[in-house]
């Protein structure tokens, strides 16, 4: 996996604690709260504008990563797929 791959990655607690025991588990970046719990989140999307969206299968959510000026991440819920399937 490259290193850019390793940034990218996106894992919650559990799957933190197993990437890092294969060794392939890069720095914390960003720790991203969600508004459902527990949650699940998994395939990650780089849109073309350089816009980052996350599935949680869980709650059956899409959520975008946003950003503020200052730099601030945060997962605001983008799109609901049980009202809008």
């Amino acid at each position: 996996m490259s290193e850019k791959a390793r940034a990218c990655s996106v894992v919650d607690d559990r799957a933190e604690e197993n990437l890092r025991r294969h060794g392939i588990a890069g720095a914390l970046l960003a720790r991203l709260p969600t508004v459902a719990s527990p949650a699940f989140i998994n395939d990650i999307v780089i849109a073309p504008d350089g816009s980052a969206y996350a599935n949680d299968p869980q709650s059956q959510v899409i959520y975008r990563v946003m950003s503020d000026a200052s730099g601030n991440r945060a997962l605001e819920p983008w799109l609901d797929l049980i009202k809008h399937p």
